[in-house]
């Protein structure tokens, strides 16, 4: 694990005399691991955010972008918490590639229509089960979390940096918290709270 964090670190990946399937290769590793090993997720989520960020920096095409994209997708990894946080990376990053349509409407994990599902996707709650669709599954996280996942930083930023007045944003954001955060007990008005949008 810490091999390909390294390999993407270093920036190797993305010179372009380097093939891109080398770059292809350690993306569906990541994906592949946090797949299968579920404690190392977040971390893979971490490693595949970075790369969306220096492929941007190193201003290589949107191919590299949208494979990394399909993996997520194809590793059933879109609807975790690291998977938002990788769309919310592609679409800040390359906000003119076209995304998959069928995971998020207008392909916008934060958009209104969306926020149950997100909702579930940051409690860890599949509601898309094989088999019976009434069934709940819960995926576990693997360990105890000391911290929130890194996922929510980039939620909230792109909640802040949306489009709209800051009445449509106000809204979809206390809708989303009482989905996510607020059905747990806390408020927003909290006073360990502020409202981002003030």
């Amino acid at each position: 694990m810490a091999s390909y964090g390294s390999l993407i670190n270093s920036e190797i990946l993305f010179e372009t005399a380097l093939p891109s399937a080398d770059y292809t290769e350690v993306v569906k590793a990541l994906c592949v691991t946090g797949q299968e090993t579920q404690w190392l997720r977040e971390e893979c989520g971490l490693n595949l955010c970075m790369a969306v960020r220096l492929l941007a920096r190193r201003k290589r095409s949107s191919d590299y972008a949208k494979a990394l994209v399909e993996a997520v997708c194809s590793h059933n990894l879109a609807k975790t918490p690291e998977g938002v946080a990788v769309w919310l990376e592609v679409k800040t990053n390359f906000p003119v590639l076209p995304l998959p349509e069928n995971i998020w409407p207008h392909q916008d994990p934060l958009y209104k229509k969306s926020l149950s599902t997100l909702a579930n996707v940051f409690k860890q709650i599949n509601t898309s089960s094989e088999g019976d669709s009434s069934e709940v599954k819960i995926i576990q996280a693997g360990s105890r979390q000391s911290a929130p996942n890194f996922a929510w930083d980039l939620v909230l930023a792109s909640f802040i940096k949306s489009e709209g007045s800051k009445n449509s944003k106000q809204k979809v954001f206390r809708q989303f918290w009482v989905e996510v955060v607020d059905s747990k007990g806390l408020s927003l008005h909290s006073p360990i709270l502020a409202d981002p949008f003030q």
